[in-house]
């Protein structure tokens, strides 16, 4: 028997060591940034962050061109809930 073949009968159940796992792992903050982008992207609108003059990180909305430059993720989320009319509680 080679070392991938199986005795009849035994079940051949994968485990992690099987598999390879490329996915980075992202903060709390990455996600959340993740979350809203995607949220942003369905309704439209581009965000991004980005650090403002005094060397603060703020986020940028824009569709067409209109842009709107919030000061956190939670006033990107408030924004995101009053162009869209909706709460996506879910996304949290």
């Amino acid at each position: 028997m080679t070392g991938h073949e199986k005795a009849a009968g035994v079940l051949n159940t994968p485990t992690t060591a099987n598999f390879k796992i490329d996915t980075p792992i992202l903060s709390p903050t990455e996600k959340q940034f993740s979350t809203q982008r995607a949220r942003a992207a369905l309704a439209g609108v581009t965000l991004h962050e980005l650090d403002n003059d005094h060397g603060e990180t703020v986020y940028i909305v824009s569709r067409w061109a209109m842009t709107r430059e919030l000061a956190d993720l939670g006033a990107v989320e408030a924004w995101l809930d009053r162009v869209t009319g909706a709460r996506n509680d879910y996304l949290d």
